[in-house]
């Protein structure tokens, strides 16, 4: 028979397992991104996860996904930076999302 647990770490051990503490530091980044990428993109992104520092960011059109890499990254990367900390966010990076993928 197994010793008994500590509350505390049976609980630590729930949530590490289910994943629950990084969805909501998930969500955080989410809202974050949100205040950040303005009206203009938020209908057409979202986040997919944020992994060993890089954001992975879902973009509805190639001509967006452009767009953002091209004239936004920078500025969008140092006003997350502002915000949320660069320890978590190092890099973004803007993936068409298509419908294999809109799960996601």
């Amino acid at each position: 028979m197994k010793e008994p647990v500590p509350l505390s770490e049976a609980l630590h051990d729930y949530i590490a397992k289910r994943g629950i503490a990084r969805s909501n530091g998930n969500t955080h980044i989410q809202s974050v991104w949100f205040e950040v990428c303005g009206e203009r993109f938020r209908t057409a992104t979202c986040i997919l996860r944020l992994h060993r520092g890089t954001l992975e960011i879902g973009v509805s059109t190639a001509a967006m996904l452009n767009e953002l890499n091209s004239f936004y990254y920078d500025i969008l990367l140092a006003e997350i930076h502002s915000r949320y900390g660069s320890d978590s966010v190092r890099e973004l990076r803007f993936l068409l999302k298509t419908r294999s993928n809109e799960g996601n």
